[in-house]
């Protein structure tokens, strides 16, 4: 009876302290209400000991939970954390390679001597030519490939300058020199008629100033005294006659006679002084048959000389020639008509005059063509080999496209000039190969190259076609490989 009874009390325990937990929990005011009966108790005892038993199943399962969420939560912020510094490293690493692709693209890739664009190399040194440091390339680079790309304020610091492309009618003075000579078709020379002995020189020095009848030389003719015999003889004859058939024979022979001596080189006037003297000689004067000035005197005094042989060499001064000499690139510009203003060496007045003739050949060797100008010298004040310097005005004759003769760089073959760009930013210089023609003062004829309304550089032009070596674009000594006329091309022309 008593084992029985144990559970029962044990139960008894169970809900009396069940009911004292529950009272310990409730309000005071359930407290002063009054307690529950024993049955109440009873039923209640095995409800507070299941709701336990549920409390005590429940513990260990949200305990795992949350030490699964805590894990979870650990270690997701853990992961992230990871997933921040990888980040980071990969950025770290990334701008560590821009820095490093940023200094390799301002170290410059070739050197390059300022005076020699020919030698060049991938790091610095020295030109074995003049032995000057090796710039870089970069440092006259143009950012646009084959032009050179300037501010308006480098470009005043540069000295370089910009002139427009204009078509117009241009006029020239061609530059010319010469000397003053005896005209050609006023030389003339006193021959000997016959052979003879100089026995006197009547003109004694170059230069001198004869008239027209004068007396030049006496010579001794030995054949001269049989002649003059004849003539003498025939005279004899004539006055002898008695008969007009004989007067007439006799006239014939005084003729024949007369002629003989002229043909000697006797003067009509001393043939009648013979024919009224009568006495035979055997010297004979030579007399000047025009005056002028003497401008050779080949023979001397006792010097035999055939027939023919020249006495004296005359020159008429009353007109002289300035012979100029016209560059060869000019000559074609040079035409009779043209107005020439002479200075001429120790005269203050300017002579004035047109050109008559324009030689049809080129000097060989002085590359020079001579042209005619006649100057009147009735006073004799001009003598002949003065020299003489002087203008030629020429004019183009119709409307033709120029540059300034500064625009443009001449290599012999090619001729440069810089066209200014100024839609680039900077503003860009392109190397434009041209055709040049004739040159009006300090302007060129451009025969194709360029257009009306261009604009070109003058001035330091070298400064900008050595920036151009020097980065290995077209320049002048080194022109592009694009073919002439291809936009961009080096020398080539350009686009429009």
């Amino acid at each position: 009876m008593n084992t029985p009874a144990q559970p029962q009390h044990q139960d008894g325990h169970d809900a009396t302290s069940a009911s004292v937990d529950a009272g310990a929990h409730a309000s005071p005011g359930a407290e002063v209400a009054g307690a529950p009966g024993r049955d109440a108790r009873r039923s209640a005892a095995p409800r507070a000991d299941a709701s336990r038993s549920s409390s005590v199943a429940w513990r260990p399962i949200v305990a795992g939970l949350a030490l699964v969420g805590f894990g979870w939560l650990a270690g997701s912020r853990c992961s992230g954390g990871g997933r921040a510094d990888d980040d980071a490293h990969d950025a770290h690493e990334a701008t560590d390679q821009v820095a490093a692709d940023e200094a390799a693209a301002d170290q410059p890739r070739e050197y390059v001597c300022p005076m020699h664009p020919q030698v060049r190399q991938p790091h610095p040194g020295t030109c074995p030519i003049c032995f000057m440091d090796l710039v870089p390339a970069s440092a006259a680079g143009a950012s646009i490939e084959g032009v050179v790309q300037l501010s308006d304020e480098a470009a005043a610091a540069l000295s370089i300058r910009r002139s427009p492309v204009t078509r117009q009618e241009e006029h020239a003075d061609l530059d010319v020199w010469g000397l003053l000579e005896v005209p050609e078709a006023s030389e003339a020379r006193i021959a000997t008629w016959t052979g003879g002995r100089i026995d006197r020189l009547h003109v004694t020095y170059e230069g001198q100033q004869i008239r027209a009848g004068a007396p030049v030389a006496r010579m001794f003719v030995p054949e001269l005294g049989a002649v003059q015999r004849q003539l003498i003889q025939a005279l004899e004859d004539r006055d002898r006659a008695t008969t007009d058939s004989s007067r007439r024979l006799a006239d014939v022979g005084v003729t024949a006679a007369r002629e003989r001596l002229v043909q000697a080189g006797m003067s009509r006037r001393d043939v009648t002084r013979l024919e009224r003297d009568r006495q035979a000689s055997d010297v004979i004067t030579l007399h000047a048959d025009r005056g002028g000035i003497v401008t050779g005197r080949p023979v001397r005094v006792g010097q035999t000389v055939p027939a023919g042989a020249t006495l004296v060499e005359l020159g008429d001064v009353t007109t002289l020639w300035a012979q100029l000499e016209v560059f060869e690139r000019d000559a074609a510009r040079v035409e009779p008509g043209q107005t020439v203003t002479l200075h001429a060496t120790g005269y203050a007045d300017a002579l004035v005059g047109t050109i008559a003739f324009v030689e049809p050949v080129v000097d060989p060797v002085r590359r020079t063509a001579r042209a005619r100008v006649e100057l009147p010298n009735a006073a004799g004040s001009l003598r002949a080999g003065t020299a003489v310097r002087g203008t030629i005005r020429v004019d183009s004759g119709e409307p033709v496209i120029t540059v300034p003769r500064s625009a443009v760089l001449y290599t012999g073959r090619r001729s440069l000039v810089y066209v200014h760009d100024p839609s680039e930013s900077p503003p860009a210089y392109q190397p434009v190969e041209v055709t040049t023609g004739a040159v009006w003062g300090d302007r060129v004829e451009v025969r194709a190259g360029v257009f009306v309304g261009e604009v070109v550089a003058t001035g330091a032009l070298f400064r900008l076609d050595a920036s151009l070596q020097i980065t290995g674009g077209p320049s002048m000594m080194t022109p592009g490989d694009r073919a002439p006329g291809a936009p961009g091309a080096g020398g080539g022309g350009h686009a429009h």
